[in-house]
């Protein structure tokens, strides 16, 4: 059968051999995977790989930043960066003031 298939014996049953360790990565993988998407929305799509990898580890997951990143990309998973707070400024009186004292004439100094 190896020579029909064109694989040596030994390529064969190492195949063989290390399917279940396959299966049993991807299996790890999944889980991991379903870990890193409840993470990042109860962030509200926030976290990126850095902050994941740390929650991940602070719970007791080992996982590193770099194949909570990989994961990430491979999934479609972008953090999105919300806009920072910036005050307004508010409206002085000092403009409506300057408004009406353009309408008004002055006929001598200190009328105002």
């Amino acid at each position: 059968m190896c020579k029909v298939c064109g694989v040596s014996r030994s390529g064969y049953y190492k195949h063989l051999a290390t399917q279940d360790i396959r299966s049993k990565k991807e299996a790890e993988k999944i889980i991991l995977v379903n870990k890193i998407k409840k993470i990042f929305l109860d962030s509200r799509k926030a976290y990126g790989s850095p902050r994941i990898a740390a929650v991940l580890n602070s719970n007791g997951h080992i996982a590193s930043q770099k194949r909570v990143a990989k994961l990430m990309r491979q999934n479609s998973i972008v953090a999105i960066s919300h806009k920072k707070f910036k005050a307004k400024p508010k409206h002085s009186n000092d403009s409506i003031e300057q408004n009406l004292i353009k309408n008004l004439k002055v006929d001598a100094p200190n009328q105002i």
